[in-house]
């Protein structure tokens, strides 16, 4: 029979609680075996709040050799040095998004993943959905004709609350808004279109993490410019829309659809 996954679950916020251990208790393939967190009382509770009875620490050291893999659900600015001491031990991880709070930190997690032949992964899976799929595949095809300019944009009023409250610094959590809600749009833009040739950004951040920022992007394919526009808030509710305009659509069926 084969051995489930064991698995540490390191940062007992918020997050874990609701998403991640949640999602590793309802696979028959994977075993919580510990759970890290600096602040030892939360991570108590929360194995406790599951009924688990697991290696409660307060730092990944102290469970690297008793797990296969680890879930880096912890501020940004730590990422990196976790995620870094999983790997070289032999531990794959999944880090929640952001990767890194710098692109610096990320190249480390990279060189050591390469170098260790471990998986690191990042929790930002949206580009995987069904209907992201078929518009990449219909796109890539020219269903529609050729893209013309984009918009996209979303916006909350708060929403979502971290325990550490570490995104309120940009020191810790990289950036603001485009960190905690534009990666998702970004990550889809780069899967489906690819990466852009022009891309600037607009942000009120003054040195803190940005509440409102506006990014635009450029894209020069096949001798053709078109632009696209993005916009994102944590103060102003704007209703999540994409808009992509076309020209040249024939309604030819496309010849393969994932």
């Amino acid at each position: 029979m084969l051995r489930p996954f064991r698995l540490a679950v390191v940062g007992a916020g918020m997050i874990s609680q609701v998403s991640h251990l949640p999602a590793a208790l309802a696979s028959r393939l994977v075993k919580a075996c510990a759970i890290v967190d600096p602040a030892v009382e939360r991570a108590a509770g929360l194995a406790q709040s599951y009924g688990l009875s697991v290696h409660v620490a307060p730092h990944i050291e102290d469970v690297l050799t008793e797990v296969d893999g680890a879930i880096v659900a912890t501020p940004n600015d730590s990422h990196s040095s976790i995620a870094v001491a999983c790997l070289r031990h032999g531990v794959s991880v999944l880090i929640e998004k952001a990767l890194a709070s710098s692109y610096a930190e990320e190249l480390e997690i990279a060189r050591a993943a390469e170098e260790t032949g471990r998986v690191a992964a990042v929790g930002d899976a949206s580009r995987f959905r069904d209907e992201i799929v078929l518009l990449k595949n219909l796109l890539d095809e020219d269903y529609f004709g050729h893209v013309t300019p984009f918009a996209y944009q979303f916006g909350t009023r708060g929403d979502w609350q971290p325990f550490s409250a570490y995104n309120l610094s940009r020191k810790s959590a990289g950036g603001g808004v485009l960190v905690v809600t534009g990666t998702h749009f970004i990550d889809r833009m780069l899967y489906v279109l690819g990466y852009p040739d022009e891309a600037t950004l607009e942000d009120d951040s003054l040195g803190g993490p940005e509440a409102h920022c506006a990014a635009r992007f450029a894209y020069v394919r096949q001798g053709r410019r078109f632009e696209g526009a993005t916009r994102y808030s944590k103060t102003v509710q704007l209703p999540a829309g994409l808009v992509i305009g076309a020209s040249g659509f024939v309604g030819s069926t496309p010849s393969s659809v994932s």
